[in-house]
């Protein structure tokens, strides 16, 4: 497959020969690189063969990345579905725009260095002013800890410095810096305030592809999946995590706490009606699957 680069946005393109390290262009996302690959679907987009063989690869890939820089990392998001169905012998649950993991905030620099050596650099995805365009500016270190009101992601790059866009690499990783406090809880990054469950924090270790891949506790999966406005593959999801019998009554009663006090904070009715009925339903599928067992 032929690499193509990202197209820039016209009128914030210098002089390439004056932009300093860590103040690239900002450019246009193009192509199927977001979750707009999934808006309005009922499901995730089906799984291809050469999609599977490229994700087993590119798994494998960002999990003996992320063990050779020697920082502490999770893989989250919906990945970690997928990882759990095929340790049962099960399958992806479809396509995914990203990988997503957890990094250390405070390992930031350490890996901007790393990463830079594997030919990649950091970027946050942000949105024009009317949502109508998604676009990426590489950043330093400091200003990926900060967030800047973007999402973080690792991109790979040219010899240049520049975003390219190659799907037969490993080109383009949410990388979600957290805190962890000093009793070992993480600080949920939806309310700094807040912390979650300290049980929340170890994850699991296991074996994908002869590779030791470090994954999040479901729960803190869910506590993000749970706020996610209403769309069917979402609940989808939720759905085949309840069912997958990796979460116990006690992970939904420490999620039903996290996820009202966040919601009594910001006051937002419709979104607590949202997560009411996924926790509702969450525990239903784990009753039944505990008294059919």
């Amino acid at each position: 497959m032929e690499s193509r680069r990202l197209n820039y946005v016209p009128d914030k393109i210098p002089d390439p020969k004056k932009i300093p390290e860590g103040a690239e262009p900002v450019f246009q996302d193009v192509g199927e690189s977001d979750h707009g690959i999934h808006y309005g679907l009922e499901e995730r987009k089906e799984m291809t063969p050469e999609k599977r063989e490229r994700y087993d690869w590119q798994m494998t890939k960002l999990t003996s990345m992320m063990n050779e820089s020697g920082a502490w990392w999770q893989l989250h998001g919906g990945n970690t579905i997928d990882v759990v169905q095929i340790e049962k012998g099960g399958d992806y649950v479809g396509r995914h725009a990203d990988i997503d993991v957890f990094v250390l905030r405070k390992d930031v620099e350490k890996l901007e260095e790393f990463f830079r050596a594997k030919g990649y650099g950091l970027f946050l995805k942000l949105w024009t002013e009317d949502r109508s365009r998604r676009v990426f500016r590489r950043v330093s270190a400091k200003d990926y800890r900060r967030g800047q009101g973007g999402l973080p992601h690792v991109l790979e790059i040219d010899e240049r410095g520049r975003a390219k866009k190659d799907e037969d690499q490993l080109w383009k990783i949410q990388m979600d810096p957290i805190d962890i406090a000093e009793d070992g809880s993480m600080v949920d990054i939806f309310d700094e305030a807040g912390h979650l469950p300290k049980e929340w924090t170890e994850g699991r270790t296991v074996n994908f592809h002869g590779q030791e891949m470090h994954i999040c506790h479901p729960a803190r999966y869910l506590a993000y999946k749970i706020r996610s406005e209403e769309r069917g593959y979402h609940d989808k999801d939720i759905d085949r995590l309840a069912n997958l019998g990796v979460l116990t009554l006690q992970d939904v009663d420490d999620l039903e706490d996290v996820a009202l006090t966040r919601l009594d904070k910001e006051q937002d009715e419709e979104k607590r009606a949202i997560v009411t009925r996924r926790l509702q339903r969450i525990r239903q599928i784990i009753q039944r699957n505990e008294q059919g067992a």
